[in-house]
C-alpha cells in the first residue's frame, strides 16, 4: 500500500526512487561481472585480423584465440594462399596438406602431426568450428617455410612466405652461379 508517495515496506524515498536504486545496482552488478569475465572468454571471443604477404584474407570463418591462447586459422585459406594442395578426408578427420616436397598430415582434436613421416606435438589441437577445419598458425605456416608475426595493438596475424625464385633469376656465366638475393633480384652485370 502506498500511502503519501512511500510504499508498504517503509522505503523513505518515493516509490519510484526505490526502484531506481535497485536498477542502478543491478547495472553496477553487471559491468562488475563483465570486467571479471575476461580471459579464455574474452579472448576467444576477440576479432583477430588475418594477413598473408601484406594481403587481409576474409575468411568465411574468422580466425580466433583459443583457451590456451594460441591463434587458430581457418587452413584452406592459408595453404592456398600459400600455393599448397589441401585435402580432407573426411572419415579419418584428417587434414592433409602438401607443399614443396612437404607433406603435413593432421587430425581434428588430435596434437600429434606428421610431417613427411617425423611426429610432430602441438600444444593445441586442430578443431572444428562453424564447419572449417581450424589450425593453429605457427605449426602450418612455420612448417611451410614462411614467418609468422603476432601484433598485439591490433590483434593482427601477419605470415610473410618469400616468394620462389624464378628461373630469370638465376644466370650461369662460366663455372659458378650467381644468385642475387634481397632487395632486388634483377640481374644487372657490372660495367668494366
Amino acid at each position: 500500500m502506498v500511502v503519501r508517495g512511500r510504499s508498504r515496506e517503509g522505503c523513505r524515498r518515493p516509490v519510484g526512487s526505490c526502484w531506481n536504486a535497485v536498477f542502478r545496482w543491478y547495472l553496477v552488478f553487471l559491468v562488475v561481472a563483465c570486467i571479471f569475465a575476461g580471459g579464455p572468454a574474452s579472448a576467444a571471443s576477440r576479432t583477430v585480423k588475418l594477413y598473408f604477404n601484406g594481403t587481409l584474407l576474409n575468411p568465411a570463418v574468422a580466425p580466433y584465440v583459443d583457451p590456451t591462447g594460441r591463434t587458430m586459422v581457418p587452413i584452406r585459406i592459408i595453404m592456398e594462399s600459400m600455393k599448397a594442395q589441401v585435402d580432407w578426408i573426411g572419415g579419418e578427420q584428417k587434414v592433409r596438406i602438401q607443399h614443396g616436397g612437404k607433406v603435413l598430415e593432421m587430425w581434428i582434436g588430435n596434437k600429434t602431426a606428421r610431417l613427411n613421416g617425423r611426429t610432430l606435438v602441438m600444444d593445441t589441437a586442430p578443431v572444428l568450428h562453424q564447419g572449417t577445419t581450424m589450425v593453429p598458425v605457427r605449426v602450418i605456416a612455420e612448417n611451410f617455410g614462411a614467418q609468422v608475426d603476432w601484433e598485439a595493438s591490433s590483434s593482427s596475424v601477419r605470415i610473410w612466405m618469400p616468394e620462389p625464385t624464378s628461373v630469370q633469376q638465376v644466370r650461369v656465366r662460366g663455372s659458378y652461379v650467381n644468385i642475387r638475393s634481397g632487395p632486388s633480384t634483377a640481374y644487372d652485370p657490372p660495367l668494366l
